[in-house]
């Protein structure tokens, strides 16, 4: 349950992992205690949220895809055409409103918006999707979003 906890919270504003131990002397100090018969990913939420009220660090960001069909839009003439474009706009705007970064691809007959989500946000962006396009795909692609330059250093070219 520990590393659950460990690997779903981050600072919110490095966006780094904590280390084990420092979460789990936070859990100490909360005096919280591990129930045998209760699923760990349940106790690790609770515990998530408990330690966001009283620490400063947040859940990690989530990646998610919402994948349409090109055909879905395209295929249709007339007022249903119309409709269908003025359907991928709305989405388009609300996904703009309700995630931290969106970005639109074409692949193979497909539109595919890469989303960067609080994960508090998914259910209802994959729910709310459904009323745009109700064949739409949301699927999770990266659990946590960390910030994936910890570690690296650039070394400045030599100038000889």
């Amino acid at each position: 349950m520990l590393l659950i906890v460990s690997s779903k919270v981050v600072h919110p504003d490095t966006n780094r992992l904590f280390p084990v131990e420092t979460i789990e002397r936070a859990i100490e100090e909360m005096g919280f205690d591990v129930k045998l018969n209760e699923p760990a990913k349940k106790q690790a939420n609770f515990l998530i949220k408990e330690l966001s009220e009283r620490y400063y660090l947040k859940r990690a960001d989530m990646e998610i895809k919402l994948t349409l069909r090109e055909e879905w839009i395209t295929s249709a003439d007339g007022p249903e055409g119309d409709v269908n474009q003025k359907r991928l706009i709305e989405l388009k705007s609300y996904l703009k409103s309700h995630s931290i970064e969106v970005k639109e691809t074409k692949e193979s007959g497909m539109i595919v918006f890469t989303c960067l989500v609080e994960s508090a946000k998914y259910k209802d962006i994959s729910v709310d999707s459904k009323n745009f396009f109700s064949k739409s795909v949301c699927e999770i692609t990266e659990h946590q979003v960390v910030n994936k330059s910890v570690g690296t250093v650039t070394y400045p070219e030599n100038e000889d």
